[in-house]
């Protein structure tokens, strides 16, 4: 948060132009948010900032799946390099509200996270406690958030001999960017390798890692792999 304290500056990040104009519309409907600029791609983000002018929040409109991936890897390369750093605010569309997202979301640091289709009192007075650096999601995510760690908490106290006659119909199913990691995995690639060639960051290479083993019910890299053979996920 700035020394002013009755301003809040904001940067908004959309691959769209008009939802740009659209997210800039709502925010300045209030007189302490000043827009200091926009990019269509999160990497754009610092190079946008004006010249000696600060930044609060980062409102950021997630479109796409990929767009996840950028935004995990900007904040991985951020975070911690800066002081005062900008609070994130991330919008997600509904398809993409799984809580393997929002959990990755929370984790890099984002202080905000809500669906694309919030209104316009839900955004502001998201940005304004991201501002002051407060958290805020939707009871929908807190939802998905409880589920998500009871069942991570039911794995952990299975045991190990019993991921391999895990049902079908359990195994949830796996993402298009976790299929690509799967497949990756299956040509025996590195972490380093998977994330130069899908253009991610390491950090969210083992991100993906983590909730294909928690899907497949498995504990290692050689049992994922056996297991996506057996169930047909990835042909040889």
């Amino acid at each position: 948060m700035n020394g002013e304290t009755d301003i809040i500056r904001i940067f908004i990040v959309a691959a769209s132009p008009i939802a740009r104009a659209g997210l800039e519309s709502v925010l300045q409907a209030r007189d302490e948010f000043v827009i200091t600029g926009g990019a269509a791609e999160i990497s754009a983000a610092p190079a946008g900032f004006p010249i000696g002018q600060a930044v609060d929040v980062i409102l950021v409109n997630v479109e796409r799946e990929k767009d996840f991936a950028e935004l995990f890897a900007f904040l991985d390369n951020r975070y911690g390099e800066e002081i005062g750093f900008p609070s994130v605010v991330a919008l997600f569309p509904p398809e993409l509200q799984n809580s393997e997202y929002f959990i990755r979301a929370l984790q890099s640091g984002v202080r905000g996270v809500l669906p694309n289709d919030a209104s316009a009192d839900e955004i502001t007075a998201s940005v304004a406690a991201a501002a002051t650096g407060l958290i805020s999601f939707t009871p929908e995510m807190l939802e998905n958030v409880l589920s998500f760690s009871d069942a991570a908490e039911a794995s952990d106290l299975m045991p190990a001999g019993n991921s391999q006659i895990l049902p079908d119909e359990i195994i949830e199913t796996l993402t298009a960017r976790e299929r690509e990691v799967l497949e990756l995995l299956v040509e025996g690639e590195s972490n380093k390798a998977i994330a130069y060639q899908l253009n991610i960051s390491e950090h969210t290479v083992k991100f993906h890692i983590a909730s294909i083993f928690g899907k497949l019910g498995v504990n290692t890299r050689t049992e994922a792999v056996t297991q996506a053979l057996r169930r047909g996920l990835i042909l040889l």
